[in-house]
């Protein structure tokens, strides 16, 4: 079933190169007599009625002899002068040409007179005689005149029968471009795939499409400077050398396209064959520019010789693929690559069996001009058919190329989605891991806060020590000396009968001094035991001992919630930080009028002192706010002293911040 799908599939096939070979062919198209000649004699080729003869003598001395196919023949070894001598018809033109070619060195004579010369001298060496046309212009009553033609031969043989043409100028141009329209169109055509091609290397840099793009280029180019048309618009002479050079670079891209898309380029006949086109292309730009005559001789049988090589390479490259391993190559691919070599090389056979045998060929023509047509356009034709499949197997190769990036591009699309949501979980967790680290960090400030409140304790622990060892020694020898002071007054009384007044001043101050001391000792050495006093008593006996004893008035506005538990050493720092404004504001800004207020705002604990005095000004703090702000920064609070504002809004007086986080 498969097999027949294929042999299906090969018929559109055979209807593209029937509808090519068989309707493009624009001699048939365009008709010579209908569309240029009209009223006046056609074109005319100089076939028939010619005698040559052989060597360097005069022409009424040499010997003349009929120049047919015999004579032909001899030219393909023969080297020296060869004189060609026939009279002209009888046809009328009003600006009438003869037009001459395959030499590369003559001169033309009409009744002895010379009309046209060229190159006898030798100079012009990089020329191809095949290809020029020469046109030399005579009288239009051209009846009964004779044309000698002598020209320098250099064994080179004389394909076929357009030695000497005549006609007006328009008639072969128009010939020369209906005739080789075929060869101008399939050119561009194949220039613009070999310039597809060459983007494509340049993007991708893949072998494949380096040789595509120079096997159509070289053909391409080589296939235009077979045209003789071009000849009539720009210099051609050097042009049409050079580009006998194009074929061997034609048929060696070609090899490499076919051995690249076969993956055979490893074979080792396939390497051999690669170093032999390279060889034979080195050595064909050797002598085509040291020696060009040699060049030329030697030039069809080269051709002929890499064409074998090249078919066979790919003959082989094609049956090891078949047999072997088949690569990356895909069944399609090797479709077009089937075709294209089957198509090629029959149209190859038809155009080298026409060129071998020119006889039939002339004969079909006289018979059957439309089927000579055919065979004639043959090789431009299948030139442009082979193109064709080297085009559809770069289309299959882009396409499937094409198709892996999509799938590509799907599988991105996936992994991106996988990605996206890999990063949404990925953020939920660091969410979840964020909400764990502020609980941890709410948690271990809990713990930090009641570790100070512990080491707060210790240093009030460590601060009664102390002042109970200034108990044991500053009271007790304050004491100890006012007992020393009394049994010496005792002893004195005694012995004079009174008490000395200096002695009970002494005493007096003694006394005094240790009552205060202990006073104050006292003071600072409260039992725990005792049931100690709210934050909001403690701060309202604070404020209602200032204005007692500092004759000054504290507006307060106080507002804790009952339910509040903020810690002996939260309490304790407060009630300091308040002493110490209000200290600071009587002794250092001469303060008479304070306003205070405490109150819970967003999950903390806001204190503000503002007093009338004189501005604050920004300077280092002292012992007194440098511990206060130790405290609350234990706290994990914040402390802020600036100027306060007054009713003009100008600086007045200070104002004292703190800010303690309850939770």
């Amino acid at each position: 079933m498969q097999l027949l799908r294929q042999r299906l599939s090969f018929l559109p096939w055979l209807l593209v190169c029937a509808v090519v070979i068989g309707t493009f062919l624009p001699m048939v198209l365009l008709s010579q007599s209908s569309r240029i000649d009209g009223e006046r004699e056609p074109f005319t080729v100089l076939s028939l009625h010619w005698e040559v003869a052989f060597g360097a003598s005069s022409p009424e001395k040499a010997e003349w002899v009929p120049f047919d196919e015999a004579a032909k023949a001899k030219l393909d070894n023969y080297e020296g002068t060869v004189l060609l001598q026939r009279p002209l018809p009888d046809l009328h033109w009003n600006n009438p040409y003869l037009y001459f070619s395959m030499m590369n060195r003559f001169e033309a004579f009409l009744d002895g007179e010379s009309i046209y010369r060229f190159n006898m001298d030798g100079k012009l060496k990089y020329i191809s005689p095949t290809r020029m046309i020469h046109a030399a212009s005579i009288p239009s009553d051209t009846a009964g005149r004779h044309l000698l033609i002598r020209a320098e031969w250099e064994k080179a043989g004389l394909l076929g029968h357009d030695l000497v043409m005549m006609g007006e100028l328009d008639q072969i141009l128009f010939i020369s471009i209906v005739s080789e329209l075929a060869f101008i169109v399939y050119s561009i055509l194949g220039t613009a795939a070999g310039v597809t091609g060459l983007v494509l290397f340049l993007r991708r840099r893949e072998r494949i499409y380096g040789w595509f793009s120079l096997f159509c280029l070289a053909s391409s180019w080589g296939l235009l400077l077979t045209c003789r048309t071009l000849q009539w618009f720009i210099p051609m002479s050097s042009a049409y050398h050079w580009g006998l050079l194009l074929t061997p670079f034609a048929i060696w891209a070609c090899m490499g396209f076919y051995a690249n898309a076969l993956n055979a380029g490893s074979f080792r006949y396939v390497k051999f064959a690669h170093y032999a086109m390279g060889f034979y292309s080195a050595a064909a730009i050797l002598f085509a520019a040291v020696a060009p005559s040699i060049f030329h001789q030697w030039v069809g049988m080269g051709e002929l010789f890499i064409a074998l090589v090249g078919f066979s390479t790919v003959t082989y490259a094609l049956a090891r693929h078949a047999y072997g391993s088949r690569g990356e190559t895909t069944r399609l691919e090797k479709r077009w690559l089937l075709r294209g070599y089957w198509t090629f090389t029959i149209g190859s056979i038809v155009s080298i069996i026409a060129f071998i045998f020119p006889l039939p060929l002339t004969r079909l023509m006289m018979e059957i001009p439309y089927l000579y047509r055919v065979v004639e356009g043959m090789l431009p034709n299948v030139f442009f058919l082979f193109l064709i499949c080297t085009v559809m197997v770069i289309v299959v190769r882009v396409r499937q190329v094409h198709l892996e990036s999509e799938r590509n591009a799907a599988e991105l699309l996936v992994k991106n989605r996988e990605l996206e949501q890999f990063h949404r979980n990925l953020e939920k967790l660091v969410d979840t891991r964020t909400s764990e680290l502020e609980r941890a960090n709410r948690t271990l400030a809990v713990t930090l806060r009641e570790k100070a409140e512990t080491l707060a304790e210790i240093s009030v622990l460590e601060e009664r020590n102390r002042i109970a060892y200034e108990m044991h020694d500053v009271v007790g020898h304050t004491l100890t000396a006012a007992i020393v002071q009394l049994e010496a007054t005792r002893k004195l009384t005694d012995r004079q009968g009174g008490v000395p007044q200096e002695k009970l001043d002494l005493l007096d101050e003694l006394v005094r001094k240790g009552l205060n001391d202990i006073r104050k000792t006292v003071r600072l050495m409260k039992s725990d035991e005792e049931q100690p006093l709210s934050l909001e008593a403690s701060l309202r006996e604070l404020i209602q001992y200032a204005e007692d004893t500092m004759e000054v008035k504290v507006e307060s506005d106080i507002l804790l919630p009952r339910e509040l538990s903020l810690g002996t050493v939260t309490e304790g720092v407060l009630c300091h930080a308040l002493q110490e404004g209000l200290t600071n504001g009587i002794r250092h800004g001469r303060s008479y009028r304070f306003r205070f207020r405490i109150a819970c705002e967003e999950n903390e604990l806001r204190f503000s002192l503002s007093n009338d005095g004189e501005p604050y000004e920004q300077s280092a703090p002292g012992f007194g706010l440098s511990s206060m702000m130790e405290r609350v920064e234990l706290l994990g609070g914040s402390v802020s002293v600036r100027a306060s504002a007054g009713a003009d809004r100008l600086p007045a007086g200070c104002e004292l911040v703190i800010t303690i986080p309850l939770s």
